[in-house]
């Protein structure tokens, strides 16, 4: 994680930690009003995902998936005010 100050943080998350609740959790125990997620390693056991094709006739379908899920991208922004976060990411199984 890294804020506009340009300083960088290294986080390690624990087998069946939130990874969205323990990243915004970081942000406001350290008072970070903004930061952004440029990099990440790691998987999940399960996940729940907004697609991003959303149309008229479903405007966003979220998949839930209960299975080892790779990482593979990670990205996006957090603050602790306002809306919390922005985040995209990318999971494989395969």
């Amino acid at each position: 994680m890294a804020s506009s100050a340009g300083r960088y943080w290294a986080l390690r998350l624990c087998p069946g930690d939130d990874l969205k609740e323990s990243l915004l959790a970081y942000v406001a125990k350290h008072g970070l009003r903004a930061a952004a997620v440029v990099s990440c390693v790691g998987s999940l056991s399960k996940a729940s995902l907004r697609l991003a094709n959303a149309d008229r006739a479903n405007p966003n379908p979220v998949r839930s998936f209960e299975k080892r899920l790779e990482i593979t991208s990670l990205v996006g922004t957090l603050g602790c005010e306002g809306p919390k976060g922005h985040l995209h990411l990318s999971v494989a199984d395969e």
